[in-house]
C-alpha cells in the first residue's frame, strides 16, 4: 500500500537551487516540463494560503457585511432597536384600529 504524501515546506530559493541542480542532468524538454510544474506548485501553495481571506471576502461580496454576532444574539438589549418601514407601521396602525373599532362597536370595550 502506497503511503500518502507529506506536506513538505519549501521556499522558492530551494526550488530554484534544485531547478539549478538538475538543468545540467535533464534534456531541455524535460527540464522545462519540471520547471512548469514546481512554478505550479508555488502558485497553488500561495492560492491555499489565501484561500481562506479570498473566502471571507467573496461571503462578504455575496451577502454583504455580518450584521450579526453571538455577543449580540445572546444579549438583545446591545443590539440595535428593529425598526418598521413607514408602510409596515401604516398598515400595522390600520389593522389594529379596525380591531379596536370593531371591539368598542360590539361593546367589548368599556
Amino acid at each position: 500500500m502506497t503511503k500518502p504524501p507529506e506536506y513538505v515546506p519549501a521556499t522558492q530559493e530551494q526550488l530554484d537551487e534544485l531547478l539549478a541542480l538538475a538543468r545540467p542532468t535533464f534534456p531541455a524538454p524535460q527540464y522545462e516540463l519540471l520547471s512548469q510544474v514546481l512554478a505550479t506548485l508555488v502558485l497553488v501553495m500561495q492560492a491555499l494560503r489565501n484561500v481562506k481571506t479570498s473566502l471571507t471576502r467573496f461571503r462578504k461580496l455575496l451577502f454583504g457585511a455580518s450584521t450579526e454576532s453571538k455577543h449580540k444574539l445572546h444579549h438583545p438589549a446591545l443590539a440595535p432597536p428593529m425598526q418598521m418601514s413607514d408602510a409596515l407601521a401604516c398598515n400595522f396602525v390600520s389593522e389594529f384600529a379596525t380591531i379596536i373599532g370593531n371591539h368598542a362597536r360590539q361593546g367589548e370595550l368599556t
